[in-house]
């Protein structure tokens, strides 16, 4: 008696061993691509630590990163984020995501990062607004909030997701922050919350 052929089998069979090499094609390629990032952050550890003291790096909470061009060290300031990267042997360039942009020499960046900071410290300093004004900026928030919630399952990837959670524990910081104080206030006054 002949045995029949499974085609669906070796259809499955086949592909399923395709699928295999392709994820571990994939991992291999991650795993270079992550080991080349950490040595590329190595490198410029090796140039900016020097510069920047532990104490200072863990004060300013930098982080390092890099992408396919430069490696680069980042931080965040009163809202502005910060972006170190070097720009020639002795020059580092210092931009933010407001788009300004500063170079300065290797004996005089942290002393014009400083400057900077004092700048963006200065304008929030500055800027003052009245109850009226907050009260409208938190209820818009809180509409822009709710609307993100009803189409939080449109997001697309995990990235996209853990991005938004970033942000979203960013905000109810600030929330829990700005309810504290005005607890306080209204303590301090002798008023009922």
């Amino acid at each position: 008696m002949e045995q029949m052929i499974d085609l669906e089998q070796l259809i499955n069979d086949a592909y399923n061993r395709h699928l295999q090499a392709k994820e571990l094609e994939n991992q291999q390629r991650l795993a270079q691509e992550e080991a080349q990032r950490q040595f590329a952050i190595a490198e410029f550890r090796e140039k900016f630590d020097p510069i920047f003291s532990a104490d200072l790096q863990k004060a300013m909470g930098i982080e390092f990163d890099g992408d396919h061009h430069r490696t680069f060290a980042r931080f965040v300031y009163q809202g502005t984020q910060f972006y170190i990267h070097r720009y020639g042997a002795e020059v580092w360039k210092v931009e933010t995501d407001y788009g300004d942009t500063f170079t300065a020499p290797s004996l005089k960046v942290v002393n014009r990062l400083f400057v900077a900071m004092g700048e963006i410290k200065a304008l929030f300093l500055r800027r003052k607004i009245s109850l009226e004004d907050a009260e409208s900026k938190l209820t818009f928030s809180l509409c822009e909030a709710e609307q993100v919630y009803d189409h939080s399952g449109d997001f697309l990837s995990t990235a996209e997701i853990e991005a938004f959670g970033e942000k979203l524990k960013t905000a109810i910081g600030i929330l829990n922050d700005l309810s504290i104080a005005l607890a306080a206030k209204l303590e301090s006054e002798d008023r009922p919350i």
